[in-house]
């Protein structure tokens, strides 16, 4: 229950182009709230929605971590792909290893500084 609620909120967020509203929810315990939260920055995609995505990459759940990179592969902003790259050569999931994959392929093929 609680969590559809902050789901909600992180989707009103996300309305009102709000990124400051859901950074709290990036650090949240349940890994579904993170993930929502990553969501709604890549559809907020300013410099400061990008920032919290990058930090979003260190999450101790790898579904997180994916979340934030497939988010990033949103965004498209290319100093991002600094970052993907060496969380990628540090990884040795293969899920998380192909989303990184996709998402440096979507920065470069149409991505903005």
């Amino acid at each position: 229950m609680f969590t559809n609620m902050k789901i909600n909120k992180i989707k009103k967020c996300v309305q009102h182009k709000n990124y400051e509203g859901i950074l709290p929810y990036c650090e949240a315990e349940e890994p579904e709230i993170r993930i929502a939260a990553a969501e709604g920055l890549a559809e907020i995609g300013n410099d400061e929605a990008n920032n919290a995505l990058i930090g979003m990459l260190r999450d101790h759940d790898m579904s997180v971590k994916i979340a934030a990179v497939n988010a990033l592969g949103k965004v498209k902003e290319f100093r991002s792909s600094t970052f993907i790259s060496h969380e990628m050569e540090h990884s040795k999931d293969e899920a998380f290893v192909a989303a990184c994959k996709r998402a440096l392929g979507a920065i470069h093929d149409g991505g903005h500084e």
